[in-house]
């Protein structure tokens, strides 16, 4: 009888220890999941108020300026300028840089968004584990 006490106080020992450390582990993968998903969510909010600026993975190339003053009248020239001054008018020269800034933002954010689910998921699983007896 004893003896039998004995192995089942080492059993329950060894299972609460091992859910216990299960629970720790699932917890711990929903808590990061849900905190990955917040940092995308929160640093969103952030890029499209304005408040801070998306990751700079296009640049605008540099100009260089062409040197057609010899070979072009002045009139050709006022011509370009005005032209331009114009394109600069209607459509920003960063423009297109920040929209395709913001675009790449916004699938990094949804891949963000993704991982942490899926890692939270893991987590739910792994506390949903029950040991069979």
């Amino acid at each position: 009888m004893a003896e039998q006490d004995c192995e089942l106080r080492k059993e329950y020992s060894t299972t609460h220890t091992s859910m216990n450390t299960r629970q720790i582990i699932g917890y711990v993968l929903l808590a990061v999941g849900v905190g990955i998903i917040g940092y995308a969510l929160f640093a969103s909010y952030g890029i499209f108020t304005g408040n801070s600026e998306a990751p700079k993975i296009f640049q605008e190339p540099a100009v260089e300026p062409t040197g057609r003053g010899a070979t072009g009248s002045d009139e050709e020239q006022q011509i370009e300028n005005l032209l331009r001054e114009q394109l600069v008018k209607l459509l920003p020269q960063d423009t297109i840089v920040k929209t395709l800034n913001l675009f790449a933002w916004s699938i990094l954010a949804g891949i963000f968004i993704f991982g942490g689910g899926q890692i939270a998921v893991l987590g739910v699983k792994v506390l949903a584990i029950r040991k069979e007896a």
